[in-house]
């Protein structure tokens, strides 16, 4: 995600868009969440630790709430995106320009992950050991990457991970839209759309889009809202999804207290 790894957003000034200043807590605050994330994929995220041991044991607790790490990482975005809008006096008019300049630093680096999962899946495809699915390249499937759309057409991500890129263009598009409303002179303005997005979080949208790519845990069904959906997991470790998008919950693995 473009927040993550790199500076700190840019905002339109004087008709560009140029670099806030830096803040510096916030890149070992990013160092923080990616080895968490890293961490809870080692130790929860396949069987090298299953075998029941203490030390197996200790490593796969340690690992339990690393998935945290992705919602740091928004929580980062979240704050850099509108801190920079506002620095660089966005307005609605900008809009263009910065979307643009959000694709133009988020598909590069993207598109290029993308040829590098297909050609390590087809370099594995080629050896005897490899168990899994054989190499075929699905062009819907494909093309459903430019959008970041799959999962909201039932295609599975050739990356799992990029779910976290969807979510980050979703804000991009809100927050872009949204921004001029939240600084808008009259108050009542600004105290609605806060109570506006609370009030869809909130309504039952039904099942989630997510719910057949990553289903919950031990046959659980989709939560009917978002508070349920932030509330159905054990052990520190939401095992559904939200409504309308694809968080870190959406997890392949089971809680950590149960068997594989």
């Amino acid at each position: 995600m473009s927040e993550l790894t790199g500076a700190a957003a840019s905002s339109p000034s004087k008709g560009a868009f140029a670099h806030p200043a830096r803040i510096a807590i916030l890149d070992p605050l990013r160092g923080v969440a990616a080895l968490a994330v890293m961490w809870f994929h080692f130790t929860c995220g396949g069987t090298l630790f299953d075998d029941g041991g203490i030390l197996s044991s200790f490593l796969k607790a340690s690992g339990r709430y690393g998935w945290a790490g992705v919602e740091l990482f928004f929580v980062i975005s979240g704050f850099v995106l509108p801190y920079a809008l506002h620095r660089g006096a966005y307005r609605l008019r900008d809009y263009g320009t910065f979307w643009a300049k959000r694709i133009i630093r988020l598909e590069p680096p993207y598109l290029i992950s993308l040829a590098i999962a297909l050609g390590f899946w087809l370099l594995a495809a080629q050896f005897s050991a490899y168990k899994g699915p054989a190499f075929i390249v699905e062009w819907p499937r494909l093309l459903l990457h430019l959008g970041y759309l799959n999962h909201y057409f039932g295609k599975e991500s050739y990356n799992p991970v990029y779910w976290t890129l969807a979510i980050e263009l979703q804000f991009y598009l809100s927050i872009a839209l949204l921004f001029p409303l939240l600084t808008h002179r009259h108050r009542l303005v600004r105290l609605a759309v806060p109570v506006a997005l609370l009030a869809l979080a909130w309504f039952p949208w039904g099942s989630s889009p997510c719910s057949s790519t990553f289903p919950c845990s031990s046959g659980e069904s989709p939560p009917s809202n978002f508070s349920q959906a932030r509330s159905s997991g054990g052990n520190g470790l939401p095992s559904c999804c939200s409504p309308g998008h694809v968080p870190s919950c959406c997890s392949r693995l089971r809680r950590p207290s149960q068997g594989r």
